[in-house]
């Protein structure tokens, strides 16, 4: 009997023990969150100390103007990287000045394989861009020229494009 009341108290003091741990747990868990929630408040405060937000808007805008540019007879911007829609994510006012400049959005590259997401963003290219004519690429590769893939989206290009389109590259590769 004695020896189970040895094993009885040994184990309580274990168990009390261990709920003090799971508390003091919680609360650090619950201090880590309060902390990491201010450093992230901090990093957006230090970010508008930023050099690129001392840069005025008209040179901003020149600078989107130049990294959009399509003077050349045929356009070199690459559409995996060099697409408007990052900028309108970097901040508010990278976005703003980005919607503000219908000509970064008036040359639109569209990659395959193809999707309905991709209509989608063909709408917002056609809006942003305002009036200003399009220039469109679109690179795929098609195993049959009659595909479904290929009859909905040249279908669904003609009903956005119909009015908009200066230039318009298809460049196909059908195995």
């Amino acid at each position: 009997l004695g020896m189970n009341n040895v094993r009885t108290s040994g184990l309580s003091e274990l168990n009390l023990r261990y709920t003090y741990l799971e508390e003091r747990q919680t609360c650090l868990l619950r201090e880590l969150d309060e902390v990491q929630e201010e450093k992230r408040q901090l990093d957006i405060e230090r970010a508008a100390y930023a050099p690129v937000y001392m840069v005025p808007d008209d040179v901003l805008y020149q600078i989107l103007d130049e990294a959009y540019a399509h003077d050349r007879g045929e356009c070199t911007l690459d559409y995996r990287c060099d697409t408007p829609m990052a900028i309108t994510h970097v901040s508010r006012r990278w976005r703003y000045l980005a919607l503000s400049l219908p000509k970064i959005w008036a040359c639109i590259h569209v990659p395959t394989p193809l999707s309905r997401g991709h209509i989608h963003l063909l709408s917002l290219y056609i809006v942003r861009s305002q009036p200003l004519p399009i220039s469109f690429t679109l690179r795929c590769r098609f195993y049959k020229s009659t595909s479904p893939e290929m009859r909905l989206y040249m279908d669904s290009l003609a009903l956005l494009l119909k009015t908009k389109v200066q230039s318009c590259t298809i460049c196909t590769d059908y195995a």
